[in-house]
């Protein structure tokens, strides 16, 4: 009989065969790891070696810069004896040319003014240029086109405008008699010097040319501009100057110039320009100005212009900066006109409608349509915003004006006196009488009209009987138009004022007058009947 062998437990078959999947997971995740391992160290040796190629083709690449180099600095080392000589040359012709110019008469009167102005620039004294400059200041268009070339003439242009900026700062430091003309005459020299639309490009040095200044010039610069805004801080803490800057328009303009043409950007914060360009943004040199500050950036500082309300000035940078898409000039010219008619409203209602009132509401409206005008013609954008109401508009206003100032003128030359344009006509002081008002008296027949039995002596009325207040008769002093006695009796006054909106139109308060040294037929008149103007809307849209 045959052994037989026994079957193995069920359990060991089991933990067999689990042993087999275990073993089995294990090598194939070991089989992974070094697939991850191998495709890791292939991609690092790739790395290398291309590593290697880039560090050999930059070690190639040096050496062939080393050699060029060295040859560039032997040859600039061989070209330094005829470099020493050229400039040696250049030197002693500049110097002839300085000695020339020292020694050269004063020009007269029958050489051009842009020779004068050479020999002006050639001295290299800025309270020279200066003097000379008030002086032609009546040709200030010829001499800012002349201005550039004299001072490329000079032989040390951006010295000579530095010393004249240095010297208006000292002058604004001690607060000496002159500035206001000093300013301008260095705003002008300084504008020639770097014009707004070369710095607007970011060419940097004199008249765009991109020169590149010495080390000490630019520490010149420098240190003149920290000074000038050491003492526009000072004014500003006095509450001199415009809106808490310590400077005034052109000379805010003038120091971004400086500013820029040196390249020294950096040596202020972008708060400080930007407080700077927003209280002085209605000069157009400012726009221009902007650009090559702020950048991308100046997109911010069009939003503060619009949130302040500056929709003219906002046009001109959106155009400067080229932004009239996002600022669009159509929709800002028609917020400034209703914002014009506004303010023309708010002036009569504040005034109740007085002829004061009525004039300062023209003016504000003359101004207003003027600028919008201007805006539309300088940016060629008449076909968006037609201005032809608006210039009818601005030519009633301006006749309007032109007559009310002739009647004054008219009035001026019958009286004596003049009235001042645009302000109210002055009443007597009331007094406690009990007598009528004296337009509504009975009127003194024409007899006693005469001049000569009615003034006998200034101001010492013949009877009392008509119009008695108590008083002994006196005769005014003389801050009361002095002496007066008329040679024949004046026509009442032909000053008429006009409607604000209405041209040709009256408004009733006519003849009064300011003027104490004049007399007039008062009893043709009645301080009562003052009729108030009514204000028009203006028909443009």
């Amino acid at each position: 009989m045959a052994a037989t062998t026994p079957d193995p437990p069920p359990q060991l078959i089991e933990s067999f065969f689990s042993n087999l999947d275990e073993q089995n997971s294990l090598l194939t995740k070991y089989t992974d790891l070094y697939k991850t391992l191998i495709d890791n160290f292939t991609n690092l040796q790739k790395s290398l070696d291309e590593k290697s190629q880039t560090l050999d083709s930059n070690l190639q690449t040096l050496d062939s810069n080393l050699t060029q180099t060295l040859d560039s600095l032997q040859k600039r080392e061989d070209s330094l004896p005829e470099l020493l000589d050229s400039l040696s040359t250049a030197v002693e012709s500049r110097k002839n040319v300085a000695i020339s110019e020292a020694t050269k008469p004063i020009p007269d009167e029958s050489e051009s003014i842009s020779e004068k102005l050479s020999w002006v620039c050639g001295r290299m004294d800025p309270t020279l240029l200066v003097k000379f400059l008030l002086v032609k200041r009546r040709e200030a268009s010829t001499l800012r086109l002349k201005m550039s070339a004299a001072l490329s003439e000079c032989v040390d242009a951006e010295r000579f405008v530095v010393d004249a900026v240095r010297d208006f700062v000292q002058m604004k430091r001690e607060k000496r008699v002159g500035m206001t003309d000093f300013r301008w005459a260095c705003s002008m020299a300084v504008g020639s010097m770097f014009p707004p639309e070369n710095l607007k490009e970011g060419k940097v040095g004199m008249a765009g040319l991109s020169r590149v200044f010495s080390k000490k010039a630019v520490e010149r610069a420098e240190a003149v501009l920290r000074e000038w805004k050491e003492v526009a801080d000072n004014e500003a803490a006095e509450g001199e100057g415009s809106g808490g800057c310590g400077m005034w328009h052109s000379e805010a303009a003038m120091f971004i110039e400086v500013v820029l043409g040196f390249g020294l950007v950096e040596m202020f914060d972008r708060e400080f320009y930007k407080k700077l360009i927003v209280e002085f943004c209605g000069r157009r040199v400012m726009a221009k100005l902007a650009v090559p500050i702020f950048g991308d950036e100046i997109a911010d500082l069009i939003e503060e212009l619009v949130k302040d309300g500056k929709e003219i000035e906002t046009i001109y940078f959106a155009f400067e900066s080229g932004l009239t898409e996002k600022f669009q000039p159509v929709s800002l010219l028609k917020t400034a006109l209703r914002k014009s008619k506004k303010n023309c409203v708010n002036i009569l209602k504040k005034g109740h409608n007085s002829s004061a009132a009525t004039d300062e509401a023209n003016n504000t409206e003359m101004i207003s349509i003027k600028a919008i005008i201007k805006c539309v013609e300088d940016h060629k954008i008449e076909e968006q915003f037609p201005i032809e109401s608006l210039r009818k508009r601005l030519a009633v206003l301006e006749k309007d004006k032109a007559d009310k100032k002739g009647a004054t003128v008219r009035y001026s030359k019958r009286t004596g006196g003049a009235r001042p344009s645009g302000t109210p006509h002055s009443r007597p002081a009331k007094r406690s009488s009990p007598y009528p008002t004296f337009a509504r008296r009975d009127h003194a027949p024409q007899s006693r009209l005469n001049p000569a039995s009615m003034y006998p002596s200034p101001y010492t009325y013949p009877s009392q009987t008509t119009y008695d207040t108590g008083l002994a008769p006196s005769t005014y002093p003389p801050s009361y138009g002095g002496s007066h006695i008329p040679t024949s009796t004046p026509a009442p006054p032909t000053h008429v004022d006009q409607y604000y909106g209405v041209p040709g139109g009256g408004t009733g308060n006519a003849g009064n007058t300011s003027s104490y040294g004049s007399e007039v037929g008062y009893a043709s008149y009645d301080y009562g009947a003052t009729v108030a103007p009514a204000y028009h809307p203006p028909a443009y849209p």
